[in-house]
């Protein structure tokens, strides 16, 4: 095998493990209200805001991915404020924030 076909094997394998997760994520409401904060606060501290759908279709073939993925049904559901900038809880992040102090 050559260099570009492991290469293009390996990206294979990896991107069927991401979608499988994608589409078996079962995240329970609590998880996805903490989700919700802390994909805001993370994102808002860097390049810009965080991505989420606008709106996914709800169907039998869909299944539960409108719950996890789209906006509209996240504010309906409560996991996001109808203010965007605004969060549950300002502090979800902190228990994994490493603090540090550095010295010049």
């Amino acid at each position: 095998m050559d260099a570009a076909y492991t290469l293009y094997a390996t990206a294979l394998y990896y991107l069927s493990l991401f979608i499988e997760s994608f589409w078996y994520f079962n995240a329970t409401d609590e998880f996805l209200n903490m989700w919700a904060d802390a994909q805001k606060l993370a994102y808002s501290q860097g390049a810009g805001w965080m991505f989420w759908n606008f709106k996914v279709e709800k169907s039998e073939l869909a299944g539960n991915l409108s719950r996890q993925w789209s906006y509209l049904e996240g504010i309906e559901l409560g996991y996001f404020l109808k203010d965007p900038t605004q969060v549950h809880d300002p502090h979800v992040c902190d228990p994994y924030v490493i603090n540090s102090t550095t010295t010049a």
